[in-house]
């Protein structure tokens, strides 16, 4: 095993949606988890964009927006380390994300459900 799934592992059981899960399967997601690094105010996806993968955030914050006509932000939610984003991709294709920016220098890392 590599450094790198191991320490998605250890990422993993501190995530409540994977607490449960057993080595083997902790190890299956780790294996196919890929790290993304996004500075300050840097888009970590956007409205539309298609739901075809989870995100957990390791550190950092995110925030959840709308962007209206005038670009002025309306946050609807913010996004703390350990919390799962996109949990709704797993078992819905077809949906599509609201716009995410990161509040802070953050380290979401994702795996795609396709």
């Amino acid at each position: 095993m590599s450094a790198q799934s191991e320490a998605f592992i250890n990422l993993l059981r501190q995530v409540q949606l994977f607490s449960e899960l057993s080595d083997p399967e902790l190890r299956q997601i780790a294996d196919t988890a890929v790290t993304l690094r996004r500075a300050r105010n840097q888009i970590i996806f956007d409205e539309g964009d298609s739901a075809d993968f989870l995100l957990v955030l390791t550190s950092g914050r995110a925030k959840v927006v709308l962007v209206g006509d005038g670009a002025e932000e309306i946050i609807l939610n913010l996004i703390e380390p350990f919390r799962v984003v996109g949990e709704i991709a797993l078992r819905d294709q077809r949906a599509s994300w609201r716009s995410k920016r990161a509040s802070s220098s953050s380290c979401p890392w994702h795996r795609s459900t396709r």
